[in-house]
């Protein structure tokens, strides 16, 4: 997406999509990573609204806190702090990245009054989640300052808010399912006219098929039965031919043996007439 926003030199593409990337980057874990992708979008200087640069400052936040770099954390706060009148729907955001700041380097005193306007308007918009998460921070500064009796009475909260959010998040996942499976037996139901359909398109193709082949089949034995009797009357043809060459065979082979008979009588002839010339001679 970076490459084609580039190829068109859409700078309000490669400003959200960049911003994008590094936060994809720092919720995978990999904050180097969205820092780097933070710095190449501020070195290249695309910002064409307060309000997107207000949003690249908490990024840099973020990942600075992610990285426990607290003092480029700091440099980004003041910028915010500075520019806070541009912050428009991002300024809850400005309060947490505040109170998470303030915690995380143990001056929980200033956190205060940001945990009390977060507070205030969780309340309002019945964000429960985000509401949680501020009770969870109000237990973590009231711990800090050794006020434990406040910390728990936070963490409570805490507590039964994450239920609830469970609780809502649990029904509107049951909400969905049931969404989900009504959605899906649907499309099993159109699924299965469309394979009903498709059987009986197919039974007719198979009966028309089937009727083809029978047809065929039909033209196949009668080619193939006159085929054979041609076979049979060309074999028959061939055997009376072969009978009648047989019996010519036989007969010159009779004349033959005939003579052959004749010959040994005169072989047998002739050697007697030899024997008694020698014994006349002797």
């Amino acid at each position: 997406a970076v490459k084609i926003a580039q190829k068109y030199n859409d700078t309000a593409s490669i400003v959200v999509i960049n911003g994008n990337l590094a936060m994809s980057y720092y919720k995978m874990e990999q904050p180097e990573k969205a820092l780097a992708r933070l710095q190449l979008l501020k070195n290249m200087n695309l910002f064409t609204t307060t309000q997107e640069r207000f949003e690249n400052y908490y990024d840099f936040c973020l990942v600075y806190m992610r990285l426990k770099q607290y003092k480029m954390a700091k440099v980004y706060i003041d910028k915010m702090e500075a520019s806070k009148k541009d912050a428009g729907a991002n300024y809850t955001e400005m309060l947490r990245s505040y109170i998470n700041y303030y915690i995380a380097t143990g001056q929980y005193n200033k956190a205060y009054p940001y945990l009390q306007e977060n507070e205030s308007f969780y309340q309002k918009t019945k964000v429960l989640s985000f509401l949680a998460q501020n009770h969870l921070n109000w237990f973590k500064a009231d711990s800090g300052m050794g006020r434990y009796q406040s910390a728990i009475k936070h963490y409570q909260r805490y507590k039964m808010l994450t239920d609830s959010v469970y609780l809502v998040n649990n029904n509107k996942h049951t909400s969905f399912l049931q969404i989900e499976f009504d959605t899906d037996k649907k499309n099993k139901d159109l699924q299965l006219q469309a394979k009903d359909i498709q059987l009986l398109k197919n039974n007719e193709q198979l009966q028309r098929s089937r009727f083809l082949a029978a047809q065929a089949d039909r033209n196949l034995l009668i080619g193939g039965s006159v085929m054979l009797l041609l076979s049979l009357g060309v074999g028959y043809n061939r055997y009376r031919l072969k009978q009648r060459s047989n019996v010519r065979l036989q007969v010159q082979q009779n004349e033959i043996n005939k003579q052959n008979q004749s010959l040994q009588l005169l072989n047998r002839k002739q050697e007697k007439l030899l024997n008694e010339k020698e014994w006349l001679l002797k």
